[in-house]
């Protein structure tokens, strides 16, 4: 008897090890993925957020600069943007099957993906961003066509670039203030729910936030034709890729959630 047992308990341990494995790699896959879409990149700005709106909550509860020091510490940890990208890379990967992840991972490696992320990688890099600014003052007077203009609203739709930075930046934002209404300075913020104060937040930073990424677009694509720009919309709406992009934005509020109640209890 003692020797079957052996064996079914190196079985048992045989199995548990191939499932560890799978799930690492699975989660490996869904991080790269991640960092391929450019969502590695957005997610860098956190700590920008992080420290433009703690210091605008500052003045306005004159936190003293141990306790600003404090608060900006615990929320630096809490928004790492590495864990934050683990985190949805883990929530993800449980949600998406291997053979979709893998096949993911070929599509993302085929030319034309490649290409959409070279001429995105330009767009982000310094003359990219100066250009960008330059094209936002001329747009007045050189208008994109209707055409054009819808063109990349689908792209950006199909792509869930802007959907995720919004709710990135209002996720981050949403949690600060959460974590500052417990001190109990801002008496109408503590009226507010949890629920219409996000939904406040989504709606301020909706319009600053959509004309930045026409204008990214508009230059990430400035010497591609309607036919070539709607090759890379068609190139979203891959079904398996439209799926991870939509557990992507179900998992980001989750886990964005629980960061910000994770603050408040250490507030």
């Amino acid at each position: 008897m003692g020797f079957y047992l052996t064996i079914i308990r190196v079985l048992v341990v045989g199995s548990a090890l191939l499932a560890t494995n799978a799930y690492a790699e699975a989660k490996d896959d869904a991080l790269l993925i991640l960092e391929q879409l450019g969502f590695k990149r957005l997610v860098s700005d956190v700590p920008e957020i992080l420290q433009n709106s703690i210091s605008q909550r500052r003045k306005e509860t004159g936190l003293s600069e141990e306790q600003y020091q404090r608060v900006l510490a615990l929320y630096t940890k809490a928004y790492a943007p590495q864990d934050i990208l683990d985190s949805l890379a883990l929530a993800v990967s449980k949600k998406v099957s291997s053979q979709d992840l893998s096949t993911l991972k070929n599509l993302l490696a085929t030319e034309q993906a490649q290409q959409l992320q070279a001429l995105r990688e330009q767009a982000a890099g310094e003359q990219g961003i100066a250009a960008i600014r330059e094209l936002a003052k001329a747009h007045q007077s050189e208008p994109v066509s209707k055409n054009r203009q819808t063109l990349l609203e689908t792209f950006d739709e199909a792509a869930a670039d802007t959907e995720f930075f919004i709710a990135m930046q209002a996720l981050t934002v949403y949690g600060i203030m959460r974590g500052f209404n417990t001190l109990g300075k801002n008496a109408a913020e503590n009226n507010t729910g949890p629920d219409a104060l996000l939904q406040l937040i989504y709606e301020q930073l909706q319009r600053p936030t959509r004309y930045t990424i026409a204008m990214t677009l508009r230059y990430t694509f400035r010497e591609l034709d309607d036919q070539e720009v709607m090759g890379y919309v068609q190139l979203y709406r891959f079904a398996p890729l439209h799926q991870f992009l939509v557990h992507t934005m179900e998992q980001l509020r989750l886990d964005m959630l629980r960061r910000a109640e994770q603050v408040k209890l250490e507030f």
